[in-house]
């Protein structure tokens, strides 16, 4: 059942509220990172683990640390929260974590939503505007390229590992930057 009374709030008819709405996001957001620990990330809820260990907490962009953290940024990024956490120097350990875990799943590493790209795209840009970081993001954009250079030929035609997804990862890449080799990349 998609609708759980027991875990959903049932639907209202109230008119939009924008105040109401940017203080549910802004609880949320404080929550999110008042309950971040850089050791176990944030805890994984019971129907996500599966047979996987629950106290393994899933790194990845598509269900993980890493897409928390993604839309974290882009809530700040556009005025609807206040980040107050540096995820910054997590996203080394994420990315290794993230590499150990999915490797021996056999889809491939490089993907968008779980593998290394998606990772490296989000270092990137948490370090766009950081004076004391932006000098690593020629080797996290060497990264990243090499990461579409190697995903080209996945057989998935998707976003979880195929290289759709580093296509993807090389046209954000272009028009982050405006580089010409993003474009080629993508081409």
């Amino acid at each position: 059942m998609l609708f759980d009374p027991k875990r959903h709030e049932p639907l209202v008819s109230a008119p939009w509220d924008e105040v109401a709405a940017r203080a549910w996001i802004a609880r949320y957001v404080d929550d999110a990172q008042r309950t971040f620990s850089p050791a176990q990330l944030w805890p994984m809820h019971p129907l996500d683990a599966g047979d996987d260990d629950p106290n393994v907490p899933f790194p990845m962009i598509y269900f993980g640390a890493a897409g928390v953290i993604w839309a974290l940024d882009h809530l700040t990024r556009h005025g609807a929260a206040a980040q107050t956490t540096d995820f910054v120097p997590t996203l080394d350990d994420l990315a290794a974590r993230n590499l150990a875990l999915v490797e021996p799943w056999g889809h491939g590493v490089e993907g968008l939503l779980m593998g290394r790209s998606g990772i490296l795209l989000l270092q990137y840009r948490l370090a766009m505007n950081r004076a004391a970081v932006a000098a690593s993001n020629d080797a996290i954009a060497a990264s990243i390229a090499k990461a579409v250079v190697a995903n080209a030929g996945h057989p998935s035609l998707e976003l979880l590992w195929g290289s759709p997804s580093t296509m993807h990862v090389a046209l954000t890449m272009h028009e982050w930057t405006g580089e010409a080799r993003w474009a080629e990349l993508f081409r």
